[in-house]
């Protein structure tokens, strides 16, 4: 009779295993219904679709950047110069008070010409993304809906953008413009 105690024993606990995962479920499920219903009848706004405010193109700044960014030249890597290098903890170089940076352990020292050449390029598309980046609302038109599967193709160029602004105010902080920096 021993045997059966534990076969017993062992069936309450695989019931008890499984019934409490079961039984959580169920009671989350109700749980969340509860909270929703009280949200929504408090005026909260639960849907994505709610949540999001579309802004016409006329007045949409991300509109006008992506557009002024279809003229961009990019930086080859190369060129791209760090903001500051860091030597020790605690301890950085100043990259645009330096006449040059390295790059795969050689010294660049055409960084700062070669930065004038491009920005030279692309200062009117410098000019438009400033004008861009003025406007007071922005919409990327993202699929908020689309979750885990959605995708984010603008961000690089927004990084590339934010990156050509870096190189352009260490040049003219490099060429004593703190004002032109900002």
């Amino acid at each position: 009779m021993p045997g059966k105690k534990w076969l017993g024993l062992l069936a309450i606990i695989l019931f008890l295993l499984i019934a409490f995962p079961v039984e959580e479920h169920y009671r989350g499920k109700a749980a969340l219904a509860r909270t929703r219903a009280e949200l929504i009848a408090k005026g909260e706004k639960l849907d994505v679709d709610q949540l999001v405010v579309r802004i016409p193109a006329s007045s949409n700044g991300f509109t006008k950047f992506m557009d002024a960014f279809a003229g961009f030249t990019t930086l080859g890597i190369s060129n791209q110069p760090p903001t500051l290098t860091t030597v020790s903890p605690g301890k950085a170089i100043v990259i645009w008070q330096r006449p040059g940076f390295l790059y795969n352990r050689k010294l660049n020292t055409n960084l700062w010409t070669n930065l004038e050449d491009w920005q030279r390029k692309n200062q009117e598309v410098f000019a438009n993304l400033r004008e861009a980046l003025q406007a007071n609302e922005y919409d990327s038109g993202v699929n908020y809906r689309q979750r885990s599967n959605l995708l984010l193709p603008h961000l690089a160029r927004v990084k590339a953008v934010a990156q050509a602004f870096a190189a352009a105010t260490l040049l003219d902080l490099h060429q004593h413009n703190p004002n032109e920096a900002l």
